[in-house]
């Protein structure tokens, strides 16, 4: 509904004028929140804002160490049923001239292909979602997660990879199942594919074995 309204979502911030990132951020979750049903609108984290929708910070399931989200400066809603979404535009690499782009060459590219960019081709940004606000457990993998939005739709983070084409940050073996992983939000795939959060139970899932605890 929005890009029926506003165009192709890669025509909604012009990073060769006055946007920013941050900018871009709150245009693009404007257009697209508009037709969504919110209890209410609010920016940051615990951490900043009393009143805020996302906790002041989030672990990993194997540490105790601790990642402070930085929607704190993202426009930020709690949907009526309780679950907090923030959204932040980037293309993930940080390339303003790759935003929500398609037509890159990647083939000719030995930049491009030594870092994976295949995974970042039409990206324009993500979703963060804590499925009940700033309440816990506030872990990666249990209540937070993370979408990306893409110039053609909306897809989980920690989807399959495509052969040299996927990006480490977003592979389920190397970090939703790695005890090492730092990259939040690569069990999200998981969950909606598979229908199951055994991850949480057994250690040997993977895309192409067992997907769940009982195989």
């Amino acid at each position: 509904m929005a890009t029926i309204e506003y165009g192709n979502i890669d025509s909604w911030c012009d990073f060769g004028g006055a946007d920013t990132y941050d900018t871009c951020s709150v245009k693009v979750a404007n257009n697209i929140f508009k037709y969504v049903k919110k209890n209410k609108e609010c920016y940051g984290t615990a951490y900043y804002y009393k009143d805020a929708c996302f906790a002041a910070k989030y672990t990993n399931r194997f540490t105790d160490s601790f990642w402070v989200p930085q929607t704190h400066s993202y426009p930020t809603f709690m949907l009526i049923n309780g679950v907090a979404v923030a959204y932040k535009s980037g293309n993930g690499d940080g390339y303003t001239s790759l935003w929500c782009k398609t037509n890159v060459n990647v083939n000719n590219s030995s930049a491009m292909q030594n870092y994976s960019w295949w995974s970042y081709m039409g990206s324009c940004g993500a979703f963060y979602v804590d499925i009940n606000g700033a309440a816990g457990p506030n872990q990666d993998g249990r209540d937070y997660f993370i979408f990306r939005l893409y110039n053609d739709g909306i897809a989980p983070n920690g989807r399959k990879g495509h052969g040299n084409g996927a990006h480490y940050t977003e592979s389920f073996e190397k970090n939703c199942m790695g005890q090492n992983y730092s990259s939040f939000g690569t069990c999200t795939a998981w969950v909606i594919e598979n229908k199951n959060m055994d991850y949480l139970h057994c250690d040997d899932l993977s895309w192409d074995g067992k997907h769940k605890c009982s195989d």
